[in-house]
């Protein structure tokens, strides 16, 4: 199954980790990464293990992170289900493309 990455759509959500891994909304991984001293890396390393052939673990901007490589999936083509027949129009949400400095 194919991917989609839609960052558009991310704003306004909700996190899942603060700082020492308190005071964001219950997550996933909150019981068994976020409660640990140094919960980024424990994350970041946790992420790794799950996909060792697309994720690093880095330290940048002052504390650990994972970096995913997306680019073995750069070839992937959205393919229908079966049966489904899509529609001829679209619902942009309202998101308008605007080029420049805005």
């Amino acid at each position: 199954w194919a991917t989609a990455l839609i960052k558009a759509m991310l704003m306004k959500k909700a996190h899942t980790a603060r700082s020492g891994g308190v005071g964001g909304m219950k997550g996933g991984n909150t019981d068994n990464v976020y409660h640990t001293e140094d919960y980024r890396r424990a994350f970041a390393e946790s992420l790794k293990e799950q996909h060792p052939d697309v994720t690093e673990v880095v330290w940048k901007f002052g504390r650990w992170h994972h970096q995913v490589d997306y680019s073995p999936f750069a070839g992937n083509k959205p393919q229908l289900r079966p049966g489904v027949t899509p529609r001829g129009d679209f619902d942009d949400y309202g998101l308008t493309l605007r080029r420049g400095n805005v």
